[in-house]
């Protein structure tokens, strides 16, 4: 390798199957690429003269077999024959072409590359968690894959918690951690995969000296106060409805404890900037989400406040998530920058690029649509919707099969159980969406209608405002085997609904609600299911029925008793008794003419009975019997008559 201004160069890499096996000095290494960045897999490009166009120049890297697939690659660089690892790493590929000059180049990922890979799969459940610690538990299912998440102490994990965290099967674990990363951020060292928040209160790192006029060759860093924003988040408390969830803080507030990274004119600058960034939804349920979200912000805002790259001779010790200090710069400018990523090119010379800050945390987006996850773009998988996996769940419907029903006490949403086959047969709990639902006032509380799927139901759902761990049950669909019921065919005619869509109906397991607006005969009714492939209302053992064009009436059976109302008056056929009964009031029969009669006896009982008429009136018997116990008046105003075609007795 060449000499830098600085001295000589060394490089040693080793490779095989534990990575032990030092690469043989005549091959000819042409140069070396190392990419590491917070977020993304760590990769490394070497690149060997191998080979040639003649049949005596033998392909020696390539047979040698020290970078087969799946070997482990070891990459040290330093000077003077002192060395430092800068990449350990797994090869992933290689390729070979044969020209001029033929070339072997060697393509490694760092040790977590296998998440990119590896799918989330059905069998994980993530209940009573919040993200960094759901995070911990995809990461720890991979035994191949060294990491640790570092849980933040504020705000309080434990308040952070969902009931359920949705996994998407056909997601890798790797698209999963970024896109939940939030306030945190991904750190691929070689060895250990770390996750945890951004500290940019942190001593410079004292190993690393970046000097102007010495080891500085490049610096092109701008500043972003664009990035630097009030806050003001509103949220939704489903315990507190009518409280509201809302704060605000000021960019100075918010801003004030990294002035240290503010080049002088910023810090006199960001305190008056007037822009407001604004967060809202009803995922944000409590204060602990608004603290949350408030340290999203923050994270996002200083990863893309300061940016650019610090080029500076070949240096080992550049470590990801560190704060570098840059002497010699103007003093009104801040010395400190934030390793975003760390770039190594080794040719004829060894330069390192410091990236500063990252775009790739990017989280408050997401959380503002409802999701809790850091979003960034996708390195090395797509987690996009294809071919395969179909769309992807965020705004989209997809099918789930109910599987029970139960009130959720803690939350008191009256959640149901749904398996989403979309989701390999995983089960979330979900809101159903009704028609009417309202708390009522303090005297009678709760109102609404009241309408759940049956088990084995088939339900359309959707993540309520993007967020996969918050589903909406928002209708229920007929199927080959959930098919309407038989009582909904006309007379015989094809299921419903009819030419016309006059047919609507409610039909539960033991009632039907049917209406029919048709033409010439529209109706009402409500009725039993005794036959459920009956539909006319005198088929049903019990029901109410309205009739309001073709013969208007409305007729009420209980079983083989009858009350019909109809132009012609009133008929109450009863099978067995009829019972008028007011305890404390009266009852009152006025009409033309009323007839009472009794195929056996009739009788009137009463305090006091008075009987008046204002002509006639006629006692009419076998036998007629008058008898006081006590005294028997008969008066007339003229004459008395009492007359027996055989004997008349008085006294």
């Amino acid at each position: 390798m060449a000499d830098t201004p600085r001295t000589r160069i060394s490089v040693e890499i080793t490779a095989g199957k534990s990575g032990s096996s030092p690469i043989p000095g005549h091959f000819r290494l042409m140069d070396i690429n190392v990419k590491k960045d917070i977020n993304k897999i760590p990769e490394a490009t070497l690149t060997y003269a191998d080979g040639g166009v003649a049949e005596r120049e033998k392909f020696e890297v390539a047979d040698s077999g020290l970078f087969d697939k799946g070997n482990k690659v070891i990459i040290k660089a330093g000077y003077n024959s002192t060395t430092e690892t800068i990449f350990e790493g797994i090869v992933d590929a290689s390729e070979l072409t044969v020209d001029k000059l033929s070339k072997f180049v060697v393509k490694c990922y760092n040790q977590a590359h296998p998440l990119t890979s590896i799918s989330m799969g059905k069998d994980l459940t993530l209940k009573d968690k919040n993200m960094p610690e759901a995070i911990k538990t995809v990461l720890s299912e991979q035994k191949d894959v060294k990491s640790k998440v570092t849980i933040a102490s504020k705000p309080d994990p434990s308040s952070l918690k969902k009931p359920q965290i949705v996994v998407d099967p056909f997601k890798t674990c790797w698209d999963f951690m970024k896109e939940n990363l939030a306030c945190y951020i991904a750190i691929p060292e070689d060895d250990l995969l770390k996750v945890e928040v951004p500290d940019f209160k942190q001593a410079a790192d004292k190993e690393v000296e970046i000097t102007y006029g010495k080891n500085l060759r490049n610096f092109k860093v701008k500043e972003n106060t664009g990035a630097l924003q009030s806050l003001a988040i509103k949220g939704f408390d489903q315990q507190k409805a009518g409280e509201k969830l809302e704060t605000e803080q000021k960019v100075d507030a918010l801003y004030k404890d990294f002035e240290d990274h503010m080049n002088d004119d910023t810090k006199k600058y960001y305190k008056s900037i007037k822009e407001i960034e604004v967060v809202s939804g009803s995922h944000i349920h409590t204060k602990a989400d608004i603290d949350f979200i408030t340290e999203v912000k923050k994270t996002v805002s200083m990863m893309n406040f300061k940016t650019g790259t610090i080029s500076i001779h070949g240096d080992s010790k550049v470590k990801l998530a560190t704060i570098v200090e840059v002497v010699g710069l103007p003093e009104s400018y801040s010395p400190k920058f934030f390793v975003g990523g760390v770039e190594h090119k080794i040719g004829r010379d060894w330069e390192t690029i410091i990236k500063v800050g990252s775009g790739a945390s990017g989280g408050l987006s997401k959380l503002a649509s409802g999701s809790s996850g850091g979003g960034g773009s996708s390195n090395q998988s797509d987690p996009a919707g294809s071919s395969t996996t179909g769309a992807k769940l965020s705004g989209n419907l997809t099918i789930g099969i109910v599987q029970s029903i139960h009130k959720d006490e803690e939350e008191g949403l009256y959640k149901i159980e749904v398996m989403l086959p979309k989701l390999m047969d995983t089960i979330v709990t979900a809101r159903v969406l009704q028609p009417y639902a309202g708390a009522g006032d303090e005297s009678k509380p709760g109102e609404g209608t009241f309408f759940f799927p049956n088990k084995g139901a088939e339900v359309v759902l959707t993540p309520l405002e993007g967020d996969e761990n918050n589903w909406l049950v928002i209708g229920s669909l007929y199927s080959p085997t959930n098919k309407p019921s038989e009582e909904l065919k006309l007379h015989g005619a094809k299921t419903q609904p009819d030419e016309d869509n006059a047919h609507k109906s409610i039909v539960t397991k033991d009632f039907i609600l049917d209406f029919f607006d048709g033409k010439d005969d529209p109706r009402f009714m409500i009725a039993s299911r005794d036959d459920g492939k009956k539909m006319n209302a005198s088929d049903k053992k019990y029901s109410i029925a309205m009739h309001i064009k073709k013969e208007p009436h409305i007729t009420v059976i209980y079983d083989k008793t009858k009350i019909v109302m109809d132009k012609e008056g009133v008929l109450v056929d009863s099978a067995k008794n009829i019972v008028l009964k007011a305890d404390s009031g009266d009852i009152e029969m006025s009409a033309k003419n009323i007839k009472i009669d009794g195929t056996a006896d009739v009788t009137i009982n009463g305090q006091n009975i008075k009987a008046a008429a204002k002509t006639n009136f006629n006692v009419e018997g076998m036998q007629v019997a008058v008898k006081g116990k006590t005294q028997v008046n008969v008066e007339s105003s003229a004459t008395a008559a009492f007359k027996g075609s055989a004997m008349t007795n008085i006294g």
